[in-house]
This record gives structure tokens, C-alpha cells and sequence, in this order.
């Protein structure tokens, strides 16, 4: 039947299936290692990579595209935006992998709905200053929020699950436990609140930047919705302990399991978007002429309904870092020309 599957656990097997001729079909058996089911992605890899998110992205992308053109004020962007693009885009991130690479593509046609004139522009100030502190339209923290989402529904419709939950961590921690030492995104129980406590993985930079660390994800590799929680944990420089509570730097731990429902998100998209802030400011790109501050306050840095169209393009274009002529970024950046991009004058 067209909807039977069968799975092979090792290489050999697989080629065996792929290799061999049965005759009462007169054919050999299509043997493939990833497909989509019920609007998820199932994959017989080690590797969560998805096809079908893929295709997805790319739809988002053109959709994203359409919507630069719209005659439509920023506002109702932002609403279409996470109303329908992302409810698409987004559909299965918790079972799939997302590489910064296609964060960054996705990042980009996102900032270009609202800015494409030129690419003088600051992810992390962008995504700071264009909405309030409970939506974000980074696509990396939307990834973070929804998977913690997911695990908190999955544990509320089947309790039983929790024990499960439990055990994937452990066994994600014990597998990358190195000569005694856990792997500084997991928070074990007997931990007092000081030994170690410190110790948290670095927060990475946008993935638009592309300078992130190599190896940012070498304590895990993630195989399945847990250990994409933890990936996204590591990304955001947080811990997590067996009780489902993340753990930041210097703020209250946010607990997966016991927040309010409807506060859940909000506080990983708040903790996400204050992660993405110390990276960039951990950074040290550019000199504190254009160095953004340590922590943005996205709902003090909202521009204000009253102000006029115009007004409002010239406020967010200084807020994402556009306002700088590419002489002056020349002035701390050797990697930028200074040769006008429209006259072609020095």
C-alpha cells in the first residue's frame, strides 16, 4: 500500500532493501530515510534535518517577498507576519532542525519587507526596536518559544510523557558528560546554586552575522523535539534542568511546566531576545559609536502611533542601524568601501 512504511536501523540493511529485486512486484523497494507525516517531518537520521521545512521556508520567503510591495503600514505587516506567515513557516520546527544558515536567508527577506534600500541594517536592533517585548519577529526566537510550547502541551495533554521528558535529558547530559564534568547547558538537581552556576554556555551572535561560534552545538546533537529544546537552549546561552525550568545569567529561572500558559511565551521570547542582546554586545564588531546597548527595552523603543508617516520611516530606519553612510562605517569597519553604492563617489 502507498501509505506502509518500513524502516531499516542500520546502513546495511537499507542497502539490502535498496539492492535487492523481488519478483512478484518485478521491482526493488524505494527505501527513503525522511518524509512528512500528519504535517510533521519524520527522519530515520541522526541528523533533524526536514525537506518539508525546507519547502516550507521557501514558500515563506516568496510570500514574504509579495508582502514588501503591499501598500500596507508596518503594523499590519507585523500582523500578517506572525498571523499567517509564520503559523505556515513555522508549522513543524518542533520535530525539524534549522541550521543558522536558513535562520539567516529567512532573516533577511523578513527585515527586507520593511527596509530594502540598502543593507546597512542591525539584526539584533531591528528585531529590538520594530515590535513590543511579547512578539518578536526573529525567527530564531520563534523557534526557541514554540518548541518550549510544544513540550509544555505535549506534557499537559499526556502527564505520563514527563518521565519520558525526564529521561531524554538525562540521557542527552550523561552522553556528553566529559571526565566528570556535565555539559554546561544542563543544570543538575544537586546543584545549591553556586557551584557552577556560572558556568553557562556563550550566547551565540544572529545567525545574519555569521559569527557565531563553529562549535556552539558540539555538547549536543539533537534527535527529536528534546533535544531540539536543548539546541535552542544552547543557542540562547541557557541551562535546563530534569523539571523543565531554564536557567539565565543573572535573572529568575522561567519554569516550562508551572508558568502560566499564557505568560509561557511571552518570558521565552523576552529571555530569547535579551540573549540575542548581550551577543551582540559581547560581539565588540564596532566601536561604541554604533554599539547597541546591553539590553533594549523593545516597548520603550516603540515608535509612537501619533507620529506621521514620514516621521515613523526615519525613526526605524535610525533604529535598526540604517542611518549610518557607508564612509562613516568605513571609519571602524576596514571591510567597508567607501565608494557611494549610487554615485560611485569616494
Amino acid at each position: 500500500p502507498d501509505k506502509s512504511y518500513n524502516f531499516a536501523s542500520c546502513l546495511k540493511a537499507k542497502k539490502w532493501l535498496s539492492q535487492t529485486h523481488w519478483e512478484h512486484i518485478n521491482s526493488s523497494i524505494k527505501v527513503i530515510t525522511d518524509f512528512r507525516y500528519l504535517g510533521a517531518h519524520l527522519t530515520t537520521r541522526h541528523a533533524a534535518n526536514s525537506s518539508t521545512l525546507d519547502k516550507r521556508w521557501d514558500k515563506a520567503k516568496q510570500q514574504l517577498k509579495k508582502l514588501r510591495y503591499c501598500p500596507a503600514k508596518a503594523e499590519a505587516k507585523i500582523r500578517a507576519i506572525i498571523s499567517k506567515i509564520y503559523a505556515g513557516a513555522m508549522y513543524g520546527v518542533e520535530a525539524a532542525g534549522a541550521s543558522p544558515t536558513k535562520v539567516a536567508s529567512l532573516t533577511a527577506a523578513v527585515i527586507d519587507v520593511f527596509k530594502s534600500r540598502n543593507n546597512n541594517h542591525n539584526a539584533n536592533q531591528f528585531f529590538s526596536t520594530i515590535t513590543g517585548s511579547k512578539v518578536d519577529l526573529d525567527p530564531q526566537v520563534q523557534i526557541f518559544a514554540r518548541r518550549a510550547m510544544q513540550i509544555r502541551r505535549t506534557a499537559c495533554k499526556r502527564p505520563e510523557t514527563m518521565e519520558r521528558f525526564r529521561k531524554s535529558i538525562r540521557s542527552y547530559a550523561s552522553k556528553y558528560k566529559r571526565d566528570g564534568t556535565w555539559p554546561r547547558w544542563y543544570r543538575p538537581e544537586a546543584e545549591d546554586g553556586t557551584g557552577g552556576q556560572n558556568d553557562y554556555p556563550d550566547e551565540q551572535p544572529h545567525p545574519s552575522t555569521a559569527e557565531h561560534d563553529p562549535r556552539w552545538d558540539e555538547d549536543i546533537c539533537a534527535m527529536g523535539p528534546i533535544g531540539l529544546l536543548i539546541e535552542s537552549t544552547v543557542w540562547h546561552g541557557m541551562k535546563i534542568d530534569l523539571n523543565f525550568n531554564l536557567w539565565q545569567k543573572n535573572e529568575q529561572p522561567i519554569s516550562i511546566m508551572k508558568a502560566p500558559y499564557q505568560s509561557l511565551k511571552p518570558l521565552v521570547t523576552k529571555a530569547a531576545a535579551r540573549a540575542r542582546n548581550r551577543a551582540e554586545w559581547h560581539r565588540g564588531a564596532s566601536t561604541r559609536r554604533a554599539r547597541a546597548p546591553l539590553e533594549t527595552d523593545s516597548d520603550l523603543s516603540r515608535i509612537a502611533p501619533t507620529i506621521d508617516e514620514e516621521g515613523k520611516g526615519i525613526l526605524r530606519v535610525i533604529q535598526m542601524g540604517g542611518n549610518l553612510a557607508g564612509n562613516d562605517i568605513a571609519d571602524f569597519n576596514e571591510d567597508a568601501n567607501r565608494m557611494c553604492q549610487y554615485c560611485n563617489a569616494a
